[in-house]
């Protein structure tokens, strides 16, 4: 039996949410953004839809991967943000990712990891490395234990 989602999408600087309907689970995350601002064009007969977005989790702000496919990384009504203003590339040093694809390692930071960082882990092609940063909040937690 095929699971039906239904992910609240707030756009960030708007204030109503819309309910996007994933049949089977299959749609990925850049699908609700783009349906979420479709929607809203059409609502405010705007022509302007934007196609580059970065979605979060409103529960806890993780990133989401907009290759990733909702049964993977979304529960039935777990709400998500989606920012139109910014889209992450290897100019903008707010969204930087763990992996570094050149030297196949992904790096553990506490702030960076994605599902697509997982996934990469998971094919045994990626080593995990944990930067000087990482390694001081590791010594520090082992004094207070």
């Amino acid at each position: 039996m095929k699971m039906i989602f239904r992910i609240p999408v707030t756009i960030l600087g708007v204030q109503e949410k819309f309910l996007i309907v994933c049949r089977d689970g299959q749609e990925t995350v850049q699908w609700l953004c783009e349906i979420a601002c479709q929607r809203y064009a059409e609502k405010h007969k705007t022509k302007t839809v934007n196609y580059c977005f970065v979605a979060r989790r409103i529960t806890d702000g993780s990133l989401l991967s907009l290759d990733d496919h909702v049964e993977q990384v979304l529960a039935d009504n777990e709400a998500i943000e989606i920012d139109t203003t910014k889209h992450m590339n290897d100019d903008d040093d707010s969204f930087n990712v763990a992996t570094d694809e050149k030297r196949h390692v992904v790096r553990l930071d506490g702030y960076h990891l994605k599902s697509s960082d997982l996934v990469r882990l998971g094919t045994g092609d990626y080593q995990i490395e944990l930067p000087d940063e990482t390694w001081t909040a590791v010594r520090k937690a082992r004094e207070v234990i």
